[in-house]
């Protein structure tokens, strides 16, 4: 099913058959399993309804001169839906989220169905996840044509899981792991809303096609707060939140910048010529910022703002570094960064790249 291939920045591991529209971590830092440092990490597939799949990956931290080793493989691989033994659901994969503590997965599809998933490691005779655990149909439509789930989140630190999520319907929903619905609130500003992130435990951050981020605050059951560049309207596709630094990723290429204590002020900046699919704060260093694009390239940038009182290390330059691309010129839909700086990136060339951040011949340097 696939092909592990050295690289001079790291590995790539090649899919033979379909294209990959998500990848996550599932640890912060290798961990011994079967005796090997490994690193993990899953999947989803995308474009190839009605058989797409969730994979778990490992990546075994050998030497790297032992041309012997295997750089990663598939260690489970279902097709996206419930239990086992029915038909797959023909959706496409639109957002996943992931909790640590939790080690639940979450998926939301083009169907508005949210689908939990155990990712638990077994260390005994037991298979691995991703085991399928329950479906919430979070996001409803009109007619026969139902609602995508374009974001969802999991609560961070709830004593029992909740899911946020929002869709093509308009609505941010937030519902309880038993799969009912906690509160359901139509987004003012836009008929679809792209993506969503916990801010803290009670407020959540969405953003849309009309351009417009908003803050929820749960226990209001509205809207908090909303921020919106001075440039012409350009639908935001991602998000990403760090304490008070909101940023979003729009449709021409742009990462848009907020602090929620100065509104409305914006910083723009422009690492992409194209659609900005994710965007993640570099946990190692939260004065960058990492982001993929439909240009083929991936990109980690300097936060533009000059309080940099919630970064780790100061922000002095808008300097971007560019990843050499390993993508054939086609799109770079999803990227995950470790506690170590791997970067783990997957598209529409039907391949994963695990790549070093601390190899600099990984990056070209850009305006």
């Amino acid at each position: 099913m696939a092909i592990g291939e050295r690289t001079t920045s790291g590995y790539t591991v090649k899919f033979c058959d379909r294209k990959i529209a998500k990848v996550r971590w599932l640890e912060a830092e290798p961990i011994c399993f079967d005796g090997e440092q490994k690193s993990f990490f899953v999947a989803a597939s995308g474009d190839h309804r009605p058989h797409n799949n969730l994979s778990l990956w490992s990546l075994s931290h050998r030497d790297q001169q032992d041309d012997s080793s295997d750089p990663g493989r598939t260690l489970v691989s279902i097709d996206y839906g419930g239990e086992v033994d029915a038909a797959p659901a023909d959706v496409e994969y639109l957002d996943l989220d992931y909790s640590p503590a939790r080690r639940l997965l979450a998926a939301g599809g083009s169907d508005g169905i949210i689908r939990v998933y155990d990712m638990s490691l077994s260390l005994d005779d037991q298979e691995p996840g991703p085991h399928f655990l329950q479906e919430i149909k979070a996001h409803g439509g009109s007619g026969s044509k139902p609602a995508s789930c374009s974001g969802v989140a999991i609560h961070p630190i709830a004593a029992q899981p909740e899911y946020a999520s929002v869709g093509s319907d308009g609505y941010v929903v937030l519902s309880s792991g038993y799969g009912s619905k906690l509160l359901s609130i139509m987004n003012p500003d836009t008929s679809h809303t792209t993506a969503i992130k916990w801010r803290n435990a009670n407020e959540f951050v969405t953003c849309g096609i009309s351009g417009t981020v908003s803050v929820f605050d749960r226990r209001l059951a509205k809207r908090a707060q909303s921020f919106r560049s001075n440039m012409d309207a350009v639908a935001l596709n991602c998000l990403a939140v760090h304490s008070d630094c909101i940023a979003a990723g729009g449709e021409n290429g742009t990462i848009q910048f907020w602090d929620v204590r100065n509104t409305p002020a914006c910083d723009i900046i422009s690492p992409h010529s194209d659609n900005v699919w994710e965007i993640h704060f570099n946990s190692r260093n939260t004065s960058e910022v990492l982001s993929c694009s439909e240009d083929a390239t991936v990109v980690l940038s300097r936060c533009p703002f000059k309080d940099t009182g919630y970064f780790d290390v100061p922000s002095r330059t808008n300097v971007s570094r560019k990843i050499q691309n390993f993508y054939q010129q086609q799109s770079v839909n999803s990227a995950s960064l470790d506690g170590l700086g791997v970067l783990l990136c997957g598209g529409d060339s039907m391949s994963l790249s695990a790549t070093a951040l601390r190899d600099s011949a990984a990056f070209s340097f850009v305006n």
